[in-house]
């Protein structure tokens, strides 16, 4: 599909630009150099000198760095030194996709370590690294083409020399930064926001599941028994993947799901089947579905509860089904379970694949309140859930916002030359 060109732009090589930016090759605006040694035992959270460690760059520092929380007492002159405007990106890892991160650091004489790809931009260039940083991270799929490697990546100046960089005048990049930077604002403090909120639910649980706190108007003693006199066990049946859709007549519920996408309540299936119900095996409301088999041990240990009768669960699921006489809620035995993880993981079998059985958990000792109590827990940490769920969607869709703009911006589509950013972006 051809691009039309409008007033006021030109056709480039990489694409339709506006007339007065520039286009050139990185080699032609900066310099490379390489961070030196720096091992993670001679970096703290105290000491002599402000550094980075590459390890940084993959997940803690984005386009612009600030607040370095590490530090270090390596002399300085066995060190690689910053220069306020750089641009860093880490030159070697495991996985391809973490090296076609760049960030800015804005301060000089910082100590930056090994496997550090330093970018200096020259004098003449004019040129904002945190400008730069954006542009990289949006072009990560040319970057990703030259990265080389197999079992560990690597990125190396002269595989990004001849990157094709476009960009206006210093005034409108600032600017275009300035704007970039107001939204990734809205985004860290609902990132910092969410770990508020998560740790006060996890403060919650600890002590509303535990009974060292007590819900007003509440005063019965607890019980405990083992599990195995509170529920009966089952297995759900083989549902290969090629089986589900977001399409079908009946709702399902793979058991690769209970690792990264259902909590301890369940809802909101997303997944559907044409397996027929005879072949099947069918939840029941207030089921707590476990998965059984992975090859890691970590999430064998999570548990959550359906409140649909007739889903199809699928093999490698564990169903702990109530039994009648039991008054246990399945959600509170969510929380229950999740909570006593470092418990559940001594009953864990397995090498290169671990298992959880119905026999390693049927002696685990759940002590529980009477149903009212539980209901109300059940309700409290819900309702905690449900709010940090509604910060997640804010910042969903921010980091979509971030990406419109960064596409729009970065290319030229949209200037901000005298622009109100609010007008341009509303919505």
């Amino acid at each position: 599909m051809i691009e039309e060109k409008k007033v006021g732009y030109k056709q480039t090589d990489i694409g339709i630009i506006p007339e007065d930016w520039n286009v050139k090759y990185l080699g032609d605006l900066a310099n490379f150099y390489k961070g030196k040694f720096l091992p993670k035992s001679n970096i703290s959270y105290s000491g002599k000198f402000k550094c980075i460690h590459y390890g940084e760059l993959f997940t803690h520092y984005k386009e612009k760095i600030k607040d370095i929380r590490y530090k270090t007492n390596q002399p300085l002159n066995i060190s690689f030194l910053s220069k306020s405007n750089d641009v860093l990106m880490p030159t070697s890892d495991v996985t391809p996709n973490g090296l076609a991160k760049a960030s800015c650091v804005l301060e000089d004489n910082l100590i930056l370590g090994g496997d550090i790809l330093v970018i200096r931009m020259k004098e003449q260039a004019k040129l904002n690294g945190v400008f730069l940083s954006y542009f990289i991270r949006l072009h990560k799929d040319e970057i990703m083409k030259r990265i080389s490697g197999t079992t560990v990546y690597h990125l190396y100046a002269s595989d990004i020399k001849d990157l094709l960089v476009h960009f206006p005048e210093i005034e409108e990049q600032n600017s275009i930064v300035s704007a970039l930077m107001d939204i990734d604002g809205l985004i860290n403090s609902l990132e910092e926001l969410i770990v508020k909120k998560r740790n006060m639910k996890k403060a919650a649980i600890q002590k509303l599941i535990t009974g060292e706190k007590r819900i007003p108007g509440f005063c019965t003693k607890w019980e405990k028994s083992p599990l195995e006199d509170l529920a009966n066990f089952y297995k759900g049946k083989f549902l290969p993947k090629s089986n589900i859709s977001y399409s079908g007549k009946f709702k399902c519920i793979h058991y690769g799901e209970l690792f990264t996408h259902y909590k301890e309540k369940i809802k909101d299936i997303r997944y559907k089947t044409n397996q027929p119900l005879n072949i099947s095996f069918l939840s029941k409301s207030n089921d707590v579905l476990m998965p059984t088999s992975d090859v890691t041990p970590n999430g064998l240990a999570k548990a959550s509860c359906v409140l649909e009768d007739n889903l199809i669960l699928g093999g490698d699921i564990l169903v702990i089904r109530m039994k009648e006489q039991a008054k246990l809620n399945g959600v509170f035995l969510s929380y229950f379970i999740r909570l006593h993880k470092d418990e559940i993981m001594k009953r864990i079998s397995g090498t290169t694949v671990y298992h959880l059985y119905a026999s390693d958990i049927k002696d685990l000792l759940v002590h529980f309140p009477e149903i009212e109590e539980q209901n109300s827990i059940v309700s409290i940490l819900e309702d905690m859930s449900e709010e940090i769920e509604i910060i997640e969607h804010r910042l969903a869709k921010a980091n979509s916002m971030k990406a419109g703009m960064m596409h729009d911006l970065l290319s030229g589509k949209t200037r901000l030359c005298q622009t109100n950013i609010q007008k341009e972006f509303a919505s």
